[in-house]
C-alpha cells in the first residue's frame, strides 16, 4: 500500500506540476476571461452610445415624447443604464413588423397609461423605460392638483406604478435557439478536460515502457496498482481541472461586476442580463436547465473520460514506443472528434433527427453530445439519464475485458502488428 501511495502521489504531482498543465491553465484563465468579458470590452469601441431604440407612439395630446426623454435623462440614463441606455423615436404608429419595441402613450381620465410592445429589448432596460413611464404618469396625475387635493390621496405612492403594460413578442423559439447556441459550444470543455486526461494516462505509460522504468515499477507494485495510480491520478486531475475552469468563470464575472460596473442587479438572472447583454426570459431558461445539465455534464464527463482512459491505458501498454502509440490511438482520436462534433453541431439538427439521437445513446460518443443535447432541448432527462446508464454499463464490462489484457501487455516489447498484440493479450489473459 506504501509504494501504491507513492507511487500515486508521485503521478499526480509531477501532473499537476507540469508545464503542459500549468501554462495550459494560464491560457485557460485568459480565453474564459476575455469570453466572460467580451460584449463588455466589445462595447468599449462602440462609436456611439446611444443605446437601444424604442419607438414612441404619442397619442395623448400633451408633449409626452419630450417630456418622457426630459424625464428618462434627468433620472435615469446616468447611473442605472450600464448597457449604452435607450434613446426614443418617434413614430406614427404601431407596426408589429418593423420588429422594434414600440411604446404607446395614451391618457385615460388624468392618468397617463403606456403599453411597450417588447421585441429584444434587454430587462434592464424595461426596468429603466418602466420607471419613466412611472414617473410620467405621476408627474401628469399631480401636475394639476393642490396640496390639499394630494394630501386627499390614499395610495399617494404607488401613483403611476401600474401605468406600463408590457406586451412580450418574443416566441419561444428564439429563447430554444439561444440555448442551441450555447448548447453548442458546451462539448468544448469536456472535448479539452477530456482529451488531456487520455494524453496524460497514454502518454505517461508509453514514456515509462520506453525508457524502460516500467520495470523497475512493476517489480515493486501490481500491474492492477499501476493501473489505478495512472487513472486516479488523471481523474483527480479531471476534477481538478473542472473546478479550476469554474473559478476562472468567477473570476471573469467578477472582473465583469468590478471594472465593467454590471453590477447594478439584484440576482443572478439580472446579472447576466448584463453580462450578456440578453433578454431576461433567455437567462431565466439557461438557469432552469443550469443544474441538471452541470450535474449531467460532470457525470457524462467523469464515466466518459473513465472509458477513454481505460482503453487508451491498454493501447499504451500494447505500445513500445511514443511514435506506435500515436499511430495507434489514431483510430481512438477520430471516434473522439466525431462524438465532439456531433456535440457541437447535433443541437442544429433538432430532437427530430433520429441519427443524433442514436449517436448519443453510443458509450463513445455520448459523453460529449448528451449534456449539449438537453441544454438544447433535444434530449430528455430521462432519454439522458438512459444513456449514462448505458454508459457506466460500458465502464463496468470495458474495464473487466481490458484489465486482464493489461496485466499482460504492460512488460511485452511484441513488434507484431496492432491487433496481434491485442489478440496475444486476450489469449494469455484467458490462458
Amino acid at each position: 500500500m506504501n509504494k501504491f501511495k507513492y507511487l500515486f502521489t508521485y503521478q499526480l504531482k509531477k501532473r499537476i506540476l507540469s508545464k503542459a498543465f500549468l501554462i495550459s491553465n494560464a491560457i485557460i484563465f485568459v480565453v474564459l476571461v476575455l469570453v466572460t468579458n467580451i460584449n463588455n470590452i466589445a462595447r468599449q469601441f462602440e462609436p456611439s452610445q446611444e443605446g437601444e431604440r424604442i419607438l414612441i407612439v404619442d397619442e395623448t395630446s400633451l408633449s409626452a415624447l419630450d417630456d418622457l426623454n426630459s424625464i428618462y435623462k434627468e433620472n435615469y440614463q446616468n447611473g442605472v443604464i450600464t448597457h449604452g441606455g435607450i434613446f426614443f423615436e418617434k413614430a406614427d404608429a404601431y407596426d408589429e413588423s418593423l420588429k422594434t419595441p414600440t411604446l404607446i402613450l395614451k391618457m385615460e381620465g388624468d392618468l397617463l397609461k403606456a403599453d411597450l410592445h417588447k421585441f429584444k429589448l434587454s430587462q434592464t432596460n424595461t426596468q429603466v423605460l418602466s420607471l419613466s413611464v412611472s414617473h410620467l404618469a405621476r408627474h401628469y396625475f399631480l401636475s394639476d392638483k393642490t396640496e390639499e387635493e394630494i394630501g386627499l390621496i390614499e395610495d399617494f405612492n404607488n401613483v403611476g406604478s401600474q401605468a406600463l403594460t408590457i406586451h412580450t413578442l418574443e416566441e419561444d423559439t428564439r429563447v430554444r435557439e439561444i440555448l442551441s447556441v450555447f448548447a453548442m459550444f458546451l462539448s468544448i470543455p469536456i472535448f479539452m478536460l477530456i482529451m488531456m486526461a487520455v494524453q496524460f494516462v497514454g502518454g505517461s505509460i508509453v514514456e515509462e515502457k520506453s525508457s524502460k522504468a516500467i520495470e523497475y515499477i512493476i517489480a515493486n507494485v501490481s500491474p492492477q496498482q499501476h493501473f489505478f495510480a495512472k487513472i486516479f491520478t488523471s481523474l483527480i486531475a479531471l476534477v481538478l481541472q473542472t473546478l479550476l475552469i469554474l473559478a476562472y468563470g468567477l473570476v471573469g464575472t467578477l472582473v465583469s461586476v468590478l471594472i465593467f460596473n454590471t453590477s447594478n442587479s439584484s440576482g443572478a438572472g439580472d446579472l447576466l442580463t448584463n453580462a450578456l447583454g440578453l433578454d431576461i426570459a433567455i437567462i431565466n431558461s439557461l438557469i432552469s436547465y443550469l443544474p441538471l445539465t452541470i450535474i449531467y455534464l460532470i457525470l457524462f464527463g467523469g464515466f466518459g473520460g473513465l472509458l477513454l482512459m481505460v482503453i487508451m491505458a491498454f493501447v499504451a501498454s500494447v505500445s513500445t514506443t511514443n511514435e506506435e502509440y500515436q499511430q495507434f490511438q489514431s483510430p481512438m482520436m477520430f471516434i473522439i472528434l466525431i462524438g465532439f462534433y456531433g456535440g457541437m453541431f447535433g443541437t442544429m439538427l433538432g430532437s427530430a433527427n433520429i441519427f443524433i439521437k442514436v449517436m448519443a445513446y453510443i458509450p463513445l460518443f455520448s459523453p460529449f453530445m448528451v449534456p449539449s443535447l438537453y441544454l438544447a432541448g433535444s434530449f430528455m432527462w430521462w432519454e439522458a439519464l438512459i444513456s449514462l446508464i448505458i454508459l457506466v454499463a460500458s465502464v463496468i464490462f470495458t474495464y473487466k475485458l481490458i484489465m486482464p489484457m493489461y496485466k499482460q501487455s504492460i512488460l511485452s516489447y511484441d513488434t507484431d502488428k496492432f491487433m496481434k498484440r491485442v489478440k496475444k493479450a486476450f489469449k494469455s489473459k484467458n490462458a
